[in-house]
């Protein structure tokens, strides 16, 4: 079982880089959301009907052309979601924790 942890030292020379606190504005932030918010969406089963449709074996060029604007527009649609469901978790969190503090 190990009971420290040994850091190795910068080498002479070398200063390690310094994090800047990050400011968002908040301007900026909604503008943003909107953006995101203002582009239609499909739903996954419409994607994929799309590109089922857009199928072709004899032009295959066409094909991966398709292939790449659906998966494309699926990542954003996965990005969506996934944001819409970190801030969710992060605003319960809050909550909770502004609760507890309470007590």
């Amino acid at each position: 079982m190990v009971d420290s942890i040994a850091i190795a030292a910068a080498p002479s020379g070398i200063t390690p880089p310094t994090l800047s606190p990050v400011r968002i504005d908040a301007d900026e932030a909604r503008r943003f959301a909107a953006e995101i918010a203002s582009v239609p969406t499909r739903s996954f089963d419409e994607m994929r009907a799309s590109l089922l449709s857009q199928v072709d074996s004899h032009d295959p060029i066409r094909t991966m052309y398709a292939m790449t604007d659906v998966s494309i527009e699926a990542q954003n649609l996965s990005m969506k979601y996934s944001l819409a469901t970190g801030l969710t978790s992060a605003v319960v969190g809050l909550f909770g924790t502004m609760l507890k503090s309470q007590q």
